[in-house]
């Protein structure tokens, strides 16, 4: 009868490709249906959803309809319905970490304390310098490693007596995140450790008396690192004025004394435990304080070489504009990468118009100990760098990023998202530096190198070694 008056049809269900898994179904026309506005305070009046609250109930879990949400909807609307546009205007965050410029950084602290900018989303510990008296809320969007980083970062809110609301959201996922649920006072409530330093180790001790020498010389550095450098010259090595201020005799002797000075306390002291190092021999020192301008030119080697590689897409890009036997999409494709690697030619020798020296990560001192040559505790230690290219609302912009190596090598792998001010970016190539045995194919922008892989040991043979026949690891025969 249903089916005869439309209301309903015979259909058949396949559940798999035998014909025993076809069931026979009735659909339910929806033009049959008849929708009607009812009182949202109303009990619904199925007995499948009476069923559903009653046993929600029973649970201790909310019923159908969340009071809470539904109020929540409605004061929105209002509000929506009520002010409009500047309402929504209102409603935005913004980053506020070290890879944000200094200036746009600073505007957006200054709006955070009038409460014009009601939201940041910080680095795991927010700058120093900022004014957050009146903070109330803070969200961490995991649990921080110990109980020492929790307080640190819920204590930037409910300064001065003001109470404040702390969040930490527990992924499920994640088995630190699940034992601290699970247990939140240890967190909460937790012992802080007090920190540890190893002052034995070499590396530290490298870069602090490097700075020593380079005080020692008297040179005061200029701002750019490349005008440190020759840069018409080839490899662009040092400007000879700054190797021959470098080079002094006597600021070698004198950072020595100081240097020794300082080695002879901490020994004295047991600072760097109850025996001597065993890399602390008598001629380190003497090595390293007079080995301190070579280093410091090897310290601009990286630098080289990315001027240089960027360099080399240049010309690569002008050469496939210059060809007119490529079709209209590959031109238009070298043109983007001409103007990609101008922007970050324009950031390698922080030449970038509006923008502050101190601030660019190629300043002279910002490099140095971003490259380990001095101390720098604010910057990651010979970092990975992912060039950003300006978005509509930065036009003529790009920036480089970092993250420290055992970071960078996942964040920046191929295929990778990066999320940088509100904008998501694909990591598409990497820019390496010219090798002697790299070739670059046709119009290819990315230098390669042909290598083979034992499939028995696993030893990779790069450039000529690709061409032998057995594994000079394991002797294995190679294949391709």
């Amino acid at each position: 009868m249903l089916s005869a008056w439309g209301l309903v049809k015979s259909v058949e269900v396949r559940l798999g490709r035998k014909a025993s898994e076809v069931l026979q179904g009735w659909r339910l026309n929806s033009m049959a249906l008849r929708w009607t506005l009812v009182d949202p305070d109303a009990e619904p009046e199925d007995r499948y959803a009476q069923r559903l609250a009653e046993a929600r109930q029973g649970s201790g879990r909310r019923g159908p309809v969340n009071p809470y949400f539904r109020r929540l909807y409605a004061d929105l609307a209002n509000l929506i319905a009520t002010e409009g546009r500047p309402f929504l205007q209102t409603l935005f965050a913004r980053e506020h970490t070290a890879q944000v410029d200094a200036a746009e950084r600073e505007r957006r602290e200054d709006a955070f304390r009038s409460a014009a900018l009601r939201l940041m989303y910080c680095s795991p510990t927010m700058e120093l310098g900022v004014d957050i008296s009146s903070l109330n809320t803070v969200y961490m969007r995991n649990v921080p490693p110990t109980p020492a980083n929790y307080a640190q970062r819920s204590g930037r809110a409910g300064r001065s007596g003001q109470p404040a609301l702390v969040l930490s959201y527990c992924g499920a996922t994640s088995p630190h995140d699940q034992y601290f649920f699970a247990d939140p006072v240890r967190m909460v409530a937790g012992a802080v450790s007090a920190p540890t330093l190893e002052l034995a180790n070499e590396e530290l001790l490298k870069a602090h008396f490097r700075a020593l020498w380079l005080a020692a010389t008297r040179q005061r550095l200029p701002g750019k690192v490349k005008e440190l450098v020759d840069i018409s010259a080839p490899g662009r090595p040092v400007q000879p004025e700054f190797m021959q201020a470098l080079g002094k005799d006597e600021a070698y002797r004198a950072a020595q004394a100081d240097c020794q000075a300082i080695v002879d306390d901490l020994l004295e002291k047991q600072w760097l435990g109850a025996t001597q190092p065993p890399w602390l021999t008598g001629s380190w020192l003497e090595s390293l304080t007079r080995g301190a301008a070579l280093d410091f030119d090897a310290a601009l080697g990286r630098w080289r070489e990315l001027l240089e590689a960027v360099d080399g897409q240049i010309n690569q890009s002008l050469k496939d504009l210059g060809n007119h036997a490529l079709s209209e999409r590959d031109r238009q494709a070298a043109d983007t990468r001409l103007r990609a690697a101008r922007m970050q030619q324009q950031l390698l020798l922080a030449d970038k118009p509006g923008s502050r020296n101190n601030n660019n990560d190629f300043s002279t001192y910002r490099y140095l100990a971003s490259q380990g040559f001095m101390p720098g505790y604010n910057f990651p230690r010979l970092p990975l760098m992912a060039y950003i290219p300006g978005t509509r609302e930065q036009v003529g912009g790009g920036t480089y990023i970092t993250r420290p190596r055992f970071v960078g090598i996942s964040e920046f792998g191929p295929h990778s998202l990066i999320y940088h001010e509100g904008n998501t970016y694909k990591v598409k190539g990497a820019l390496l530096g010219l090798q002697d045995n790299a070739v670059a194919a046709g119009t290819a922008t990315l230098a390669t190198q042909d290598a083979l892989v034992c499939g028995a040991c696993g030893h990779a043979h790069l450039g000529d070694a690709a061409e032998l026949e057995l594994c000079c690891h394991c002797g294995t025969p190679l294949k391709l």
